[in-house]
Order: structure tokens, then sequence, then C-alpha cells
């Protein structure tokens, strides 16, 4: 099955995307057409920085709901 069927991703915005991926050097495409992730520090840096403000984010996020629920002792 192609990627954009698996996905629901319309065809041309799923080649945009992966040229866009290769260009970047995050994919690589050998002679059978299939789509290998290059792994290389210089391409992974700037997720890992994403990655973890994303985190740090989210437990602010979780410890804001957290302090606003009020519980009740009576049973």
């Amino acid at each position: 099955m192609s990627i954009s069927e698996i996905t629901g991703i319309p065809r041309a915005t799923l080649q945009r995307k992966i040229n866009y991926l290769i260009n970047n050097n995050y994919l690589k495409i050998d002679k059978k057409k299939l789509l290998h992730v290059k792994m290389s520090k210089k391409n992974y840096e700037p997720l890992f920085i994403l990655q973890d403000k994303n985190l740090i984010n989210l437990s602010e996020f979780i410890s804001r709901s957290f302090n606003q629920i009020s519980v009740s002792s009576n049973f």
C-alpha cells in the first residue's frame, strides 16, 4: 500500500513533504524506491531541542491543570 493510502494524506502533500525530507537529508530513497531514515546527530539535534521544549511545556500545563482541581473530602 502507498503511504498516501495508509495515512489518508493527499498524494501531492505527501510528495511535497517527502521531497523536503529528502532534500534536507532526513530520508533517502534506494534503487527499489524504498524510503529509509538517515540517522545522524546533525539531523536530529534540532528535533531533540524541540522535544525537550515540548516536554517542559506539557509538564507545566499538567501542573497548572492539577493545581486548579479542588478535591472535596465529602463522600
